[in-house]
């Protein structure tokens, strides 16, 4: 018979800028010792966890600790090293049961009681904090660093389009590519719509050709002048308002920090491909429906180790597309928000590769259908459900690490080809069905602005004066939340 382990709980309200303060109980709630204050250094914490073996020598130490930045993450690195066990709380459960001990107050002592009260008031909610690997943990930190740059550059392209909305309306429209070569470099040279018009369309498309070494189509040249005559036209004696020649260079600066962001997002995705090979050379996650080489690398860095989870059950809890559920006596809702407990990208990651991956699988292809044909969900909610599916695929592969099959909806074994023809043939959801749910949103959408509940909102003309208040109060709600 396996002997229980007694711990000794340290919380630590972890200071990003300021000092740390721990604080010491036995399990039963005991306090030992008074608050510590410090900073997090080896020779700090080797101090507070001699004080509490001190008291209890054949006892285990566990670190509990909020999910505060980063910086609960040296914490945990001690305790795993040094064979204690480390817990990561959520913020709204800290916040709650401090709540429940003194709402009008929050200080130090509180937030360090809270933590190590946790075990006694919930201890089945506790969870041991998942390390991943240095290279997993790497290519994680490297997929978001990524998602930054791509955001950025996203944030970047917008300026520059904003500053032609107004500064040469309608030029942009004449490239195919808005950002590509030879629109950048019109935007360096010709952002001033007066050296446009001194130009003719021929000597303006030699010019483009000349710095860019690419041919430029004397079409796009033709449009490009007729815009700036347009342009010309409109800032005409203008000189006392607006100067073109300052605002070109304005616009250098934004088109270098574009140019530069692009770099970097080409060495970070160096970069990703190079953990991603190291961390998953057999590439398994790949062969599912859906999932690229961007995709693969970033749900590879969310799951970590497979291994991990007990079952399918728990990853979806860990990615957060789980149900939350309200149930009392014999009343049971269904339907349901996702608990959206995990990580966001995870989430969304999951999201676009089921988006791709119903049009592809049959099995996948039928959760779809049904979820939208039968139970009238709109197309998130039916992604979303093949999502979840799509989780369970992503962990049996990786702890089986073997290649996905593609299987019809009796489990036959098939092509890829007849998998997309079966998903052609059986499982494509009709426009009207389509048309059907999106009025039937809008309606709902209405009615919810309107102020309209289930049992009146056929009736919207007989509402008293308290219902009117309701109403104006579901308005401002509707407004600050979209605030």
């Amino acid at each position: 018979m396996t002997a229980q382990t007694h711990y000794i709980n340290i919380g630590i309200d972890l200071g990003i800028k300021a000092k740390n303060c721990a604080q010491i109980r036995d399990e039963n709630g005991r306090k030992i010792e008074h608050d510590y204050s410090f900073y997090t250094t080896k020779e700090a914490l080797d101090k507070i966890c001699a004080k509490a073996q001190a008291t209890s020598p054949e006892a285990k130490i566990r670190f509990i600790v909020e999910a505060t930045g980063m910086a609960w993450f040296p914490i945990a690195v001690y305790g795993k090293t040094h064979n204690h066990s480390v817990v990561r709380v959520k913020a709204q459960k800290v916040k709650d049961l401090r709540n429940f001990y003194d709402r009008n107050k929050k200080y130090d002592g509180l937030d360090t009681k809270t933590l190590t009260m946790l075990p006694t008031v919930d201890p089945d909610g506790l969870q041991e904090v998942y390390l991943a690997p240095a290279k997993v943990f790497t290519l994680s930190r490297r997929c978001r660093q990524r998602e930054r740059l791509v955001d950025t550059i996203t944030a970047q392209k917008n300026r520059i389009s904003s500053f032609f909305d107004w500064v040469f309306p309608g030029v942009m429209k004449c490239f195919s590519d808005p950002f590509g070569t030879v629109a950048k470099m019109f935007y360096r040279y010709y952002a001033n719509p007066f050296k446009v018009k001194d130009k003719t369309p021929e000597e303006l498309a030699k010019d483009l050709s000349a710095l860019t070494n690419e041919k430029v189509d004397l079409t796009v040249s033709k449009a490009i002048c007729e815009v700036a005559a347009r342009v010309c036209a409109l800032y005409e004696n203008s000189g006392e308002y607006v100067d073109f020649e300052e605002l070109s260079r304005e616009l250098l600066l934004e088109l270098e920090l574009l140019e530069a962001y692009q770099i970097q997002l080409k060495e970070v995705e160096l970069e990703v491909k190079r953990l991603y090979d190291e961390v998953h050379p057999g590439k398994h996650i790949e062969s599912l429906p859906g999932i690229s080489e961007k995709l693969g690398a970033s749900l590879r860095s969310v799951i970590g180790e497979p291994h991990r989870f007990d079952g399918e059950k728990s990853c979806r809890a860990f990615i957060g597309f789980i149900p939350r559920q309200d149930s009392s006596g014999n009343m049971d809702k269904k339907g349901l928000p996702m608990s959206q407990a995990g990580p966001n990208w995870g989430r969304r990651d999951f999201y676009m590769a089921a988006e791709v991956g119903r049009q592809w699988d049959p099995q996948l292809a039928k959760v779809y259908y049904e979820e939208m044909v039968y139970k009238g969900h709109c197309h998130t909610q039916a992604v979303c459900a093949v999502a979840v599916r799509m989780i369970s695929r992503v962990l049996r592969i990786l702890k089986d690490s073997r290649d996905y099959e593609f299987r019809d909806i009796s489990g036959r074994r098939i092509s890829k080809k007849e998998a997309k023809a079966i998903v052609k043939e059986r499982y494509t959801v009709s426009e009207e069905v389509r048309r059907r749910l999106r009025n039937r949103k809008k309606r709902e959408r209405d009615n919810f602005h309107k102020g309209l509940s289930r049992d009146n909102r056929d009736t919207p003309n007989i509402r008293s004066q308290n219902n009117n208040s309701e109403v104006k109060r579901k308005r401002q709600g509707v407004i600050l939340k979209c605030l």
